[in-house]
C-alpha cells in the first residue's frame, strides 16, 4: 500500500512509535508469545477486550455521524467491530469465562471506551475517533502473531483464539481499507493533531489493560483505583454492566451540567466514575444506611462547591441508567431513587422547584454575552440558588465555594458578577 510519507498515517506512526514498542515488549505480550500467560489471565484479557468493544459500539453508530461524508467509513468500521465482538463472544464461551465478572483489566477497558464515546458523541470529534480506531484496527495485525503463539497451547487447540485470528488473510486488506478512510478523514493539521492525541491516549489505555492482566491485583478492594487513580479503596459493583451504567450516568450528568467540566475537569470526571460505581453498590444496602451515606456525600460535596441538587439529579440519572442496563434488578436500584427524593424533600421544604426556577431567572447578566463564560447563565442561576438552600441547611462554605468560582474575573465579566450578587441577595431573602 502506498501512503504519503508525510501524511496522517506517517504522523500517527511516528507519534506512537515509542508507546507502541513499549506495548509490544510488555510483560503481558511476552507472556502470550512465550505461552506462559495463565489461561485465566488470557480470559481476563479477552473479557476486557469485549468490554472495550461493547463500550465503543455507540461511538460507531451511524447516528453519531453528523457529517454525512463520514457514514461509509463509520459503517465499515462498525461492521468490522461487530464481527470482532462476535468472535470475542465465541472465545469467552469456549473458555467458559464469565463476561460480566469485574476485574481491574475490565475496568481499565471501560475507562478507555468512555474516552472513545466522549470524543465521538459528546465532543463530536471524528478526527479523535479515527485516532482511537487506528489503535484498534492496527492491533488486528499484531493479533495474527499472537494467534500463532496461542494456537500452540494445548488448552487452545480447538478454540479460544478466533478474535486474534481475526479475518485471517483479509486482515491486512481490512487495515488498508481503514487507512484509506483515515487519510480521507484527516484532511488538515488540526485533524491530524487531534487523531494523534487520541491515538496516544488509546495506546495508554491499552497499556493499562495489559498491565492489569499481568498484575497480581486483578481483584479486591483496590479495584476503584482502576476507575480513578485517586479513589483509594472502596467497593465497586461485581457486574460489569452496572459499572458501565455508572460511567454512562456520569457522562449524562456531565452533559446536563457543564459546570462539572468547567470547574472540575478530567479530575472531576474520574471521581464521577468512582463515586458513581460506589453509589451503585449502596443500592443493595439497607435503605437507612444508603441514605446516611448519600447525605454524608452530599454535604461533603456541597461544602466544596457542588450543591446537593447536583447529587440529587445524578442519583436519578444513575437509577434510570442502571434499570436500562440491568432491568431484571430494577427493584434493587429503587433505593437510589428514594435517596434522591429524600434530598429533594429537604430542599423543597425551604424552596419549591417553581420558586427555585423563578429565582434562577433572576440571574440575568446585562450587556453583551461573553463567549468566554464557561457555563450558561441559566445553569449558573440554578446552582447559586441551590447553594443558598444548602447554606440555609447549615452546610458551611456552600455559597462561599460556589460564589468564589462564579465571580472569578478571569472567567466572568463584571456584568456577570453584578448579576450574581443580585441573585444571591434575592435567594437569601426568599
Amino acid at each position: 500500500m502506498l501512503s504519503n510519507p508525510t501524511g496522517p498515517l506517517a504522523q500517527l506512526r511516528a507519534a506512537t512509535k515509542q508507546i507502541h514498542a513499549r506495548i509490544d515488549g510488555s510483560p503481558c505480550a511476552d507472556a502470550i508469545v512465550s505461552g506462559t500467560l495463565p489461561i485465566t489471565r488470557y480470559g481476563s484479557y479477552l473479557r476486557a477486550l469485549q468490554a472495550l468493544h461493547v463500550g465503543m459500539a455507540p461511538a460507531l453508530s451511524s447516528g453519531s455521524a453528523r457529517d454525512q461524508s463520514q457514514l461509509p467509513a463509520l459503517s465499515r468500521a462498525a461492521s468490522r467491530h461487530t464481527e470482532r465482538q462476535q468472535r470475542l463472544e465465541r472465545d469467552l464461551a469456549y473458555l467458559q469465562v464469565d463476561p460480566l465478572h469485574v476485574d481491574a483489566a475490565g475496568l481499565h477497558a471501560l475507562v478507555l471506551a468512555q474516552g472513545v464515546r466522549r470524543d465521538a458523541l459528546e465532543l463530536d470529534s471524528p478526527a479523535r475517533l479515527f485516532g482511537h480506531l487506528y489503535v484498534l484496527e492496527g492491533s488486528q495485525l499484531g493479533g495474527l502473531v499472537l494467534a500463532q503463539a496461542l494456537g500452540r497451547r494445548p488448552e487452545l487447540s480447538e478454540g479460544g483464539v478466533s478474535y486474534f485470528t481475526g479475518a485471517g488473510r483479509e486482515t491486512k486488506t481490512q487495515f488498508h481499507t481503514f487507512i484509506a478512510d483515515l487519510e480521507a478523514a484527516l484532511t488538515d493539521a488540526p485533524a491530524v493533531a487531534a487523531a494523534v492525541e487520541s491515538a496516544c491516549s488509546a495506546f495508554e489505555g491499552v497499556e493499562a489493560v495489559l498491565n492489569a492482566v499481568i498484575s497480581d491485583r486483578l481483584d479486591g478492594p483496590a479495584l476503584a483505583e482502576s476507575l480513578n487513580v485517586d479513589a483509594g479503596t472502596h467497593p465497586v459493583p461485581h457486574d460489569l454492566r452496572e459499572i458501565q451504567a455508572a460511567l454512562q450516568a456520569g457522562e449524562l450528568s456531565y452533559q446536563r451540567f457543564r459546570y462539572y467540566q468547567a470547574r472540575y475537569g478530567e479530575r472531576g470526571r474520574s471521581f464521577t466514575r468512582s463515586d458513581s460505581a460506589w453509589l451503585a453498590t449502596l443500592a443493595r444496602r439497607e435503605p437507612a444506611l444508603l441514605l446516611q451515606q448519600v447525605t454524608w456525600l452530599a454535604r461533603l460535596l456541597a461544602a466544596r462547591g457542588m450543591p446537593r441538587l447536583l447529587l440529587e439529579r445524578h442519583l436519578d440519572v444513575l437509577h434510570d441508567t442502571l434499570v436500562r442496563s440491568v432491568p431484571e434488578r430494577a427493584a434493587d436500584y429503587r433505593p437510589l431513587q428514594q435517596a434522591a427524593r429524600a434530598l429533594e424533600a429537604e430542599r423543597t421544604a425551604l424552596l419549591s422547584d417553581t420558586q427555585l426556577e423563578q429565582l434562577a431567572r433572576e440571574f440575568n447578566p446585562k450587556g453583551p454575552a461573553s463567549d468566554a463564560h464557561p457555563i450558561a447563565a441559566a445553569e449558573a442561576g440554578t446552582l447559586i440558588v441551590a447553594a443558598v438552600i444548602d447554606e440555609k441547611h447549615g452546610i458551611p462554605h456552600a455559597v462561599e465555594s460556589m460564589a468564589h468560582w462564579l465571580s472569578d474575573p478571569t472567567r466572568f465579566n463584571k456584568a456577570w458578577t453584578q448579576a450574581l450578587e443580585h441573585t444571591l441577595e434575592q435567594a437569601r431573602r426568599a
